[in-house]
């Protein structure tokens, strides 16, 4: 007998299957379940579900909701109450004399802010006679610096801009200055119709008086004696601006140097002349023949206009105006 040695043949080695388990073996796979099958797994176990009140206290306890009429919230860092804004107090009666100065500055400061709010001053200098129930001399005095202001807002307003950092508030804190600013700098060739000290003192107290801005009665105080100091350089600095050499708007200067580019400036320069005052004489107190020549005596000259009246042909303060303080006459316009 032949020994023989086997013949050994090499086969590649099968691949294992992905399913295969680490021991080698395939999983068998599990038979599909039938939907029927499914349901009644699924009847069997019954799931739980919160009621609607647990369901909303849970909601309430990841997101607590705000009280309905909650204030609200203001910038980061800050508590919401410092957002809230006051409004100004255009109504409030000061504590002041009635033939004081104080009383026709903050009138027309208060006239002027109105202004600027959107109010004609006729029914913004009505609104001011109104709440502050003054006497017809008052009046007058609010009345005449009212019109000062607003004829020199843009010279005013410039210098303001060159002396603070930012526009005084409230507006009727601005209008102060502004009021106070046109007696100090009349326009060239007028007289200052007050003495400086007193325009300052008599700003100073009407900024006191009033609740909006009584802090910054030594803001009115620095802002006025500041101007006094450097008058020429500020007025010099200031009428580079159109705005403050012209007291008119910037789209008025425009439209008026388009419309008439030979007499623009001629016509602005114009409207800005101080126009005649004209004052209505008490016929309880005085004839107009007698006041006219009272007004002769001290050295004005006026004509009679209409049957009750007088015009000045130069306007000047009404603290100049004999027997106006005694109510002899009130200026009419």
């Amino acid at each position: 007998m032949t020994d023989k040695r086997p013949t050994l043949s090499l086969k590649p080695k099968a691949r294992p299957a992905r399913a295969a388990a680490h021991d080698g073996r395939a999983r068998p796979s599990s038979p599909a379940k039938s939907p029927q099958a499914a349901d009644g797994a699924a009847a069997s176990k019954p799931t739980y579900r919160p009621s609607p009140e647990r369901e909303a206290a849970a909601a309430r306890r990841e997101r607590p909701e705000r009280p309905e009429h909650a204030a609200p919230r203001g910038k980061a860092g800050l508590r919401p109450s410092h957002e809230a804004k006051v409004a100004p107090q255009h109504d409030y009666r000061p504590d002041l004399k009635a033939d004081s100065l104080a009383l026709a500055l903050l009138g027309a400061a208060n006239a002027v802010a109105r202004v600027r709010g959107g109010t004609a001053l006729p029914q913004a200098l009505s609104s001011v006679f109104s709440a502050y129930d003054v006497t017809p001399q008052t009046r007058g005095a609010i009345q005449d610096i009212a019109y000062r202001s607003m004829r020199q807002l843009g010279r005013s307003e410039t210098l303001l801009g060159l002396m603070t950092s930012k526009a005084p508030e409230p507006p009727m804190l601005g209008g102060l200055l502004s009021a106070a600013l046109a007696l100090l700098d009349p326009p060239q060739g007028t007289p200052a119709p007050y003495e400086a000290f007193t325009v300052v003192d008599q700003a100073v107290n009407a900024a006191a008086s009033h609740p909006d801005f009584a802090h910054a009665k030594a803001m009115v105080n620095a802002v006025l004696r500041r101007f006094l100091r450097e008058r020429d350089a500020l007025v010099a600095e200031a009428i580079k601006q159109p705005l403050a050499r012209w007291n008119y708007p910037q789209w008025w200067i425009d439209s008026t140097r388009a419309a008439y580019p030979s007499d623009w400036e001629a016509i602005l320069a114009a409207g800005n002349t101080h126009p005649p005052l004209t004052l209505r004489v008490n016929r309880r107190r005085s004839s107009v023949d007698t006041y006219l020549k009272s007004l002769l005596d001290a050295g004005i000259e006026a004509e009679q206009v209409g049957p009750g009246a007088v015009r000045l042909a130069q306007a000047v303060n009404v603290s100049q105006i004999p027997g106006f303080h005694d109510g002899v006459v009130s200026v009419q316009d």
